[in-house]
């Protein structure tokens, strides 16, 4: 009986965390069960087996209910996270960030094209992050673990890129003017920053400011 009540208790909780589109599904698929076992047991007279169907067709929305919740909540969470990695606030930007490589969100390319613009991810942990074609536009990445980072096609103009480790990082087709690096900075290549470094050397682009 405890076990029933805290199974209740449990899809109640997961109701009201639902959606209203989430809702309605679930309300079609309970009228649906209903609909197709009440005829049925009217014609033969079977209100037994009636209740039996009854069960099995509730439970398998319930099943389904289940599933949704978690696709739902997945989705509604990793959005969230996303939109708290872009935040300005240091260690909100950093928890996010751990909390995204704990389900596997950081690497799995789900953050690509995610707008970071000026995102505080000072010594964050970014390390084999999936970041393609993420704009970080004016991003502080200063100490930041970059190692092994996808960062192909990223937008990383005017950024803070002092202190960082880059070390194995994909930087193809990157947008990097004006990044700010200092000598603390580790490159792909594994060599430290310089006065005379070009990073485009490491984009495949051409430096718009070299002499020609």
């Amino acid at each position: 009986m405890m076990r029933i009540r805290e199974t209740m208790r449990d899809l109640v909780a997961r109701w009201g965390r639902l959606d209203t589109v989430s809702r309605q599904i679930l309300l079609v698929l309970v009228t649906v069960a209903v609909l197709l076992s009440v005829p049925a047991a009217l014609i033969n007279g079977d209100w037994a087996g009636l209740l039996l169907n009854l069960g099995t067709e509730l439970a398998g929305a319930a099943v389904t209910f289940v599933l949704l919740d978690q696709i739902v909540g997945a989705n509604t969470r990793k959005r969230d996270l996303s939109a708290q990695l872009s935040s300005q606030v240091n260690d909100v930007a950093k928890a996010a960030a751990e909390d995204l490589r704990r389900h596997g969100w950081l690497v799995d390319g789900s953050l690509q094209q995610v707008q970071l613009s000026q995102a505080n991810l000072q010594d964050a942990n970014l390390r084999n992050a999936n970041l393609r074609e993420v704009v970080l536009f004016q991003a502080n990445l200063q100490g930041a673990d970059l190692r092994g980072a996808d960062l192909s096609g990223a937008i990383l103009t005017r950024a803070n890129l002092g202190g960082a480790n880059l070390s194995g990082a994909a930087l193809t087709a990157a947008a990097m003017l004006n990044v700010e690096c200092d000598p603390r900075t580790i490159l792909p290549d594994g060599s430290h920053w310089t006065p005379r470094t070009s990073l485009h050397r490491y984009t495949g682009l051409v430096d718009p400011t070299a002499d020609f």
